[in-house]
């Protein structure tokens, strides 16, 4: 039994004559009986008794239709939820990001304009994030890169510059740009391995001539806001994560130029969902924003 088949007897069966049916079906009268006369021969059934127009199940055909609107309810159902998807009435965005701090200005957006779409984030490390991009685990992701590889579709959000993160009250706080040599003694407060953040502030250190002295290693920025906050030592941070906090501040670094952006990113393979779209379409609307709140 085929899909044609099958769809010609439930349209027989739901409309009662092959006029009908072939109406409902937008097909011609001779087609839906080619269809139903092959499925009676491939299975040596009778499904209708016929009595002149007049068409009435017999048992086997009764059972048939109740199976047969399993399964078309079945279809109207996938239907529905593909077009409530399509349309962004509902379904699910997976998104991952490497900082709270950009993606939830997005997120804020995103969501009072299509409110029936649930909202999955996972934070985390750079490379955990694009691992996640890579493997389907993720739908979109908005991270920090030097640059994007031309196996994903990127769209950038916002510049980016390194900069010294300190405790309010700190000596450097008045200073002026500070110099990375200044730190060779001084306690860090380092991102998780994978962290694009520590790996730019470890690179420019090396670059420097400075051994760090890492007196902790976090796993999330806000965790190093707070370490640093309470005195524990001195952290990095890339410029642009709406900084707003009382008990910190940042401070320019001597000499040292960063050219990394904030960027959205999707594989190119899922760029064309909708659900996607709308999110770049959302994120390039807070763009301006998050760069005049940056000061860019």
């Amino acid at each position: 039994m085929n899909f044609t088949q099958l769809r010609a007897f439930h349209a027989l069966a739901t409309t009662g004559g092959f006029t009908k049916a072939a109406e409902f079906l937008h097909v011609s009268q001779p087609a839906v009986t080619t269809q139903l006369k092959a499925l009676e021969e491939t299975y040596g059934v009778a499904l209708f008794h016929r009595r002149g127009h007049t068409l009435t199940l017999t048992d086997t055909g009764a059972a048939l239709f109740e199976s047969s609107k399993k399964v078309f309810r079945f279809l109207d159902e996938s239907e529905e939820i593909l077009t409530s998807e399509s349309e962004l009435l509902a379904g699910t965005l997976r998104l991952g990001s490497d900082n709270p701090f950009f993606i939830m200005d997005i997120l804020s957006v995103y969501k009072a304009r299509y409110p029936g779409i649930k909202l999955e984030v996972d934070l985390g490390s750079q490379s955990k994030i694009m691992t996640e991009l890579n493997a389907y685990e993720i739908d979109v992701a908005v991270i920090t890169q030097e640059s994007i590889s031309s196996d994903f579709f990127a769209q950038p959000l916002s510049p980016l510059a390194l900069r010294l993160l300190l405790p309010l009250g700190h000596k450097w706080v008045d200073h002026g740009p500070v110099a990375l040599s200044a730190l060779k003694d001084e306690p860090l407060i380092m991102r998780e391995q994978g962290s694009t953040t520590r790996k730019i502030f470890l690179d420019r250190l090396a670059a420097s001539g400075v051994e760090p002295r890492i007196l902790m290693e976090l796993n999330n920025q806000v965790a190093v806001r707070e370490a640093v906050a309470s005195g524990l030592g001195i952290g990095a941070e890339l410029d642009g994560g709406l900084f707003d906090h009382k008990r910190l501040v940042l401070v320019p670094i001597a000499n040292v130029a960063v050219s990394f952006k904030e960027y959205v990113v999707c594989r190119k393979d899922r760029r064309e969902l909708h659900k996607v779209r709308a999110f770049f379409a959302v994120a390039r609307e807070v763009a301006p924003y998050i760069a005049k709140m940056t000061g860019e």
